[in-house]
C-alpha cells in the first residue's frame, strides 16, 4: 500500500512538472488593433480568459470565467505551435515547416534551430530537405530572407516546362495542341 502510494505521487510530480514544462499558465491567442484601442486575449491554464485593453492613455483588464469559441480555438492552435516548436529540427516534416519556422524570424534564429541540417546557400537564402510522411521522400523548402529576417517560406513545385517564363509556356502549349491537331 505504501509503495504503490509513494509510486503515485512520484507519477503525479512527474507529470505536473511535464505539463509545466510543455503548457504555459498564460498564453497570449490574439491581439485585436482598433484605430482607439488595443486588446490582447489571454487564456489562464485553458480555463479562463482574460483581455486586456490598450488606451493612449490607460490599461484596461478584464477576466472571465470561461473561454469563448473563437478563442478556444485560437488556445489549442497556440498549444500546437508550443508543442511543435519543442520538438527537435530532425523530427519536424515537411508539412509542419510553415508552422515551426515563423516568418519574421531573425537569420541567426533560423539557423540556430536547424542546427545541424545540411542547407543549400541561394542568394536571397537557403534551400534545406524535409521528409514528407505522406509522399514518402525528401521534398525542397525554400527560405528566403529579406533586411536579416525570414520574409518566406516555399516549397518550390516541379516545373515540367522548358522554361520559367509563363506567357511563353502558354504559347509552347498552344503550339503543341495544334502540332498534334497538324500530325492527326
Amino acid at each position: 500500500m505504501k509503495r504503490t502510494f509513494l509510486f503515485l505521487v512520484i507519477l503525479l510530480n512527474f507529470l505536473a512538472g511535464y505539463a509545466q514544462e510543455y503548457i504555459s499558465d498564460t498564453i497570449l491567442v490574439r491581439t485585436d488593433i482598433t484605430p482607439d484601442v488595443v486588446s490582447k486575449h489571454y487564456v489562464i491554464r485553458g480555463t479562463r480568459e482574460m483581455v486586456i485593453f490598450i488606451y493612449k492613455e490607460k490599461l484596461d483588464t478584464v477576466f472571465y470565467n470561461s473561454v469563448s469559441d473563437y478563442t478556444m480555438e485560437r488556445y489549442k492552435h497556440e498549444l500546437y505551435l508550443n508543442r511543435l516548436r519543442n520538438k527537435p529540427v530532425s523530427k519536424i516534416g515537411a508539412d509542419e515547416v510553415f508552422d515551426y519556422f515563423p516568418l519574421g524570424a531573425t537569420f541567426t534564429d533560423v539557423v540556430n534551430r536547424l542546427g545541424n541540417k545540411k542547407v543549400y546557400v541561394t542568394n536571397t537564402g537557403f534551400k534545406v530537405l524535409f521528409y514528407n510522411k505522406f509522399h514518402k521522400k525528401n521534398e525542397v523548402l525554400e527560405f528566403r530572407f529579406e533586411d536579416e529576417k525570414l520574409s518566406s517560406l516555399s516549397r518550390p513545385s516541379t516545373n515540367t516546362l522548358p522554361t520559367n517564363d509563363i506567357q511563353e509556356a502558354f504559347q509552347l502549349l498552344k503550339l503543341r495542341d495544334d502540332l498534334k491537331k497538324i500530325l492527326k
